[in-house]
């Protein structure tokens, strides 16, 4: 088996744990895979959005930089890695920097997924985790 193929069949163990609420499983296939590959910014992205399921803000964030510093392959991860760190600014109450991190998305010009639409929403109404299930896109 391929490293890369080997990195992706962890990563997806990871989401699929995700999806069915085995965070702690969940994080520890993630971990795994980056073991693997410490530039997969895929992995990165998803780690992200388990700590902002979990709303520990602060490893989200990281977790997102993080995949904007990766390879950034899928080139959708950019945007989301973008609109995902707006979120977790958001639910922390820092506009600001949640509203920089949306232009910046909105900027990328990117509708992976109807990317520029979340982006729109937003801009207008401040992400707020108790009203929104995470999309997990693959």
């Amino acid at each position: 088996i391929s490293p890369d193929l080997r990195v992706t069949a962890i990563a997806r163990r990871g989401i699929e744990q995700f999806k069915e609420g085995n965070y702690v499983e969940a994080q520890a296939q993630f971990e795994a895979a980056l073991k693997l590959d410490r530039s997969n910014s895929w992995i990165y992205y998803h780690l992200g959005l388990l700590f902002l399921e979990q709303r520990n803000y602060d490893l989200a964030k990281d977790n997102f930089r993080a995949a904007l510093a990766g390879n950034l392959n899928p080139s959708w991860l950019q945007v989301w890695s973008e609109i995902r760190l707006g979120n977790a600014y958001d639910a922390q109450g820092d506009r600001t920097r949640a509203t920089a991190a949306y232009t910046r998305a909105q900027n990328l010009g990117d509708d992976y997924d109807n990317a520029q639409d979340a982006v729109k929403k937003f801009q207008a109404t401040p992400y707020d985790p108790r009203e929104e299930r995470l999309a997990i896109h693959r």
